[in-house]
């Protein structure tokens, strides 16, 4: 089972999320500064793109999805304008519950790609939100 969405990257986009983190660098904001770094211009900041996965999971998975675990690697980077195409592949179930409960926890895998070229990797446990159209899950006594 897999999910996919893609984002166009705007100024507005890295603007909002640099001032909500504090994230400033230059990097992401001086083009003459990027200029100077092995990106040679100025890349997105990789946690916005990881924001975005968030997103996903909710819209897919429901209202009260849960991150739990989110492993990612940066692959190559972002830039203003990319359409960024993230894709979820639904892995396993995972069987963790306590005493005998069964877990409502789902592996998953996670791509992002600009013009088909890897930039995000990884992978990320949730526990998913009400989307009936997916599933609902309960534990089980």
């Amino acid at each position: 089972m897999a999910y996919e969405k893609k984002y166009t990257i705007t100024s507005d986009m890295i603007a909002q999320f640099g001032e909500a983190t504090g994230d400033k660098n230059p990097l992401h904001f001086d083009e003459d500064f990027a200029a100077t770094t092995r990106f040679k211009g100025k890349i997105v900041h990789g946690m916005l793109i990881g924001g975005l996965i968030g997103e996903c999971l909710t819209e897919y998975y429901g209202a009260g999805t849960i991150y739990v675990e989110q492993f990612l690697k940066f692959k190559a980077p972002v830039r203003e304008n990319d359409v960024v195409k993230i894709r979820l592949h639904h892995q396993e179930y995972l069987n963790i519950g306590r005493s005998g409960k069964t877990s409502d926890r789902i592996k998953l895998h996670i791509l992002a790609t600009v013009d088909d070229k890897t930039v995000i990797e990884g992978e990320t446990v949730i526990i998913a939100g009400n989307n009936e159209g997916f599933m609902s899950f309960t534990y089980q006594k």
